[in-house]
């Protein structure tokens, strides 16, 4: 079966505006995705900036809400980070080079 110029020029045409709808379609999905993820990152963020101090990221985890903090959990997550990162560059880069 072979197909006409003016057929295929129809279909070009068809693929072209869904092309630009789904285009449309997944852009404003993702900026409404992003405004919430906005949203909620300022509402996080002005409820919890008063009892953020200097205590809360200079103390271990406790039972005790006042007394809690995040001094572990940063220092592992900088140490994660910190080996894993370069490792996972060099054996990319290793790999990619071959």
């Amino acid at each position: 079966m072979k197909l006409s110029m003016e057929k295929v020029k129809e279909n070009l045409h068809r693929r072209s505006w869904y092309n630009r709808l789904s285009y449309g379609f997944f852009l404003c999905s993702t900026l409404i995705g992003i405004m919430v993820l906005a949203a909620l990152v300022i509402d996080i963020f002005m409820n919890g900036i008063g009892w953020l101090n200097w205590d809360f990221f200079n103390n271990y985890p406790s039972r005790k809400p006042e007394n809690s903090g995040i001094k572990s959990a940063f220092w592992g997550t900088i140490w994660m980070v910190g080996l894993t990162a370069p490792i996972a560059f060099t054996l990319g880069v290793g790999t990619a080079s071959t």
